[in-house]
């Protein structure tokens, strides 16, 4: 995997999940392709990829046609997007967004990969990895999760944003116990985790609870440690 796709997925997975407010999303769910924030967040798109890839003139067709991709992409979604699609809908839209670049790239055969860039590509992997499991992955979770309305019936009984960070940091902890092949603590973390959620794991009538508890603490592994295999296999270490 070159630096380019590094670049380009880098400022895909930023304008698309951290730097696009919930407010946003909402607007863009309720007024559709008349929904100013639409335009505003693929203009966004535009400019991150300008300064992932330097304001280079040599790659203005590239933005162009990506930033393009990406306001037929998201149009289409938003025209079609409804509660009992919204889950695969979301699942196409980052998949037609990530096929869509690969292909682009590839018609530009721009995939070389010079050693000078090497350094910049293990920092870039790195900033790649961490944005996919703290905001991405929190992201795809909350939309799998979405199904099973747990958080309406239990939100008054915890912190506001708690699981979001408790999940950053689980995540976060997990990709560098793998990236250092430290594999022993995760079974730790496992082990702290069911501890402090013990009590609502013993009761039988918070059965329902305990079941999205594991499904999410999977999924939240699971996305971890991936991120931290492909890592590894962009950036081996040497041993």
């Amino acid at each position: 995997m070159g630096l380019l796709i590094i670049k380009v997925l880098l400022a895909h997975f930023i304008g698309d999940f951290v730097l696009q407010p919930s407010s946003w999303v909402e607007d863009k769910k309720a007024k559709k392709l008349k929904s100013g924030y639409l335009y505003a967040h693929v203009i966004l798109h535009a400019f991150l990829l300008a300064i992932f890839l330097s304001f280079d003139i040599e790659y203005l067709a590239i933005i162009g046609y990506i930033t393009l991709s990406h306001l037929i992409i998201d149009g289409i979604k938003v025209c079609y997007e409804n509660e009992k699609n919204k889950t695969w809908l979301f699942f196409i839209d980052q998949i037609l967004h990530i096929a869509f670049i690969l292909i682009v790239l590839d018609l530009s055969q721009k995939f070389e990969v010079k050693i000078q860039e090497i350094l910049n590509l293990k920092w870039l992997s790195l900033i790649l990895c961490l944005v996919v499991i703290t905001k991405v992955s929190s992201v795809l979770i909350g939309t799998i999760l979405s199904r099973w309305d747990i958080d309406r019936e239990y939100s008054k009984k915890s912190l506001k944003s708690a699981g979001l960070f408790i999940g950053y940091i689980e995540r976060v902890l997990i990709f560098t116990f793998v990236v250092f092949d430290i594999w022993s603590a995760i079974g730790f973390l496992i082990a702290a985790k069911s501890v402090f959620r013990f009590g609502d794991l013993s009761k039988p009538e918070n059965r329902k609870v305990s079941e999205y508890f594991l499904i999410g603490t999977l999924l939240s592994f699971i996305l971890a440690i991936l991120a931290a295999v492909l890592f590894r296999y962009i950036n081996p270490i040497s041993t």
